[in-house]
């Protein structure tokens, strides 16, 4: 029981340090391109509205 609890607490602190160490992520709605493609137009392109633009977004 104390192992899983010491396991448990390990991972914790490693997310913890992950998120710190990494606070941007690419962005999951245009693949951090920044650009998506219009709903009207396929051929068009306009900025993600998720991101705005820049590819990233924080976790």
């Amino acid at each position: 029981m104390e192992l899983i609890l010491i396991v448990g607490v390990a991972l914790g602190f490693w997310w913890v340090w992950d998120r710190r160490r990494h606070p941007v992520r690419s962005c999951r709605r245009c693949g951090g391109s920044g650009k998506r493609r219009s709903a009207w137009n396929g051929a068009a392109y306009g900025a993600c509205s998720r991101c705005g633009g820049k590819g990233e977004t924080k976790r």
